[in-house]
């Protein structure tokens, strides 16, 4: 009986559908790298974020030199400032890389709740509802088109995978009634 309990009590928690999507999300993770690192010849996934910032930050990226210092600048300091705190406590870049790649989809999961919960017109989020969701999701995460750019871990995939929570904000925007929530969705839009 204990065990039924249970299993009813993470049924009732408003968010078994982020439990059962980040269970699911780990082992496709893991079974996709093996538990490696992500990181080819041009890996856009800084080893060493410290070196690497401080490397960048002071380039002068003079015009006889198109390019060089300004792809790495503009590809790889986004992740190298979000990689910076785990790297700071001496956690293993493997598991940086996904934390990361974890949050990341995490966000793109929640616009996409959003989104199908915004265009269904209804409130009711049944279970039916959360495994449509939970697939939807990770099919949108784990295609040829996501994992050509996850193979070279380079910014474009952030934008990839928090476009579905862009989307829903923008239609937050454009649908707002008061100051307020006009405001408040413009803010988590910049944010992002």
């Amino acid at each position: 009986m204990d065990n039924i309990k249970i299993i009813h009590r993470i049924k009732s928690l408003k968010f078994s559908g982020y439990l059962i999507f980040n269970i699911l999300f780990a082992v496709i993770w893991y079974i996709y790298t093996h538990g490696n690192v992500i990181y080819f010849w041009d890996g856009g996934f800084p080893l060493n974020p410290i070196i690497f910032i401080s490397r960048y930050i002071n380039v002068w990226n003079y015009p006889m030199f198109p390019g060089g210092p300004n792809f790495g600048f503009q590809q790889y300091l986004p992740l190298a400032i979000i990689s910076l705190p785990f790297y700071i406590f001496n956690i293993p870049i493997g598991i940086i890389q996904w934390i990361i790649t974890q949050i990341f989809a995490n966000i793109s999961f929640y616009g996409i709740k959003h989104l199908y919960l915004l265009f269904k017109n209804n409130d009711e989020y049944s279970y039916i509802d959360k495994i449509f969701v939970i697939t939807v999701s990770l099919f949108y995460l784990f295609n040829y088109y996501s994992l050509l750019w996850i193979s070279e871990y380079l910014t474009p995939i952030i934008f990839y995978f928090v476009t579905p929570t862009l989307i829903y904000f923008y239609i937050k925007i454009i649908t707002a009634e008061d100051k307020k929530s006009y405001l408040y969705y413009l803010l988590l839009t910049s944010i992002i």
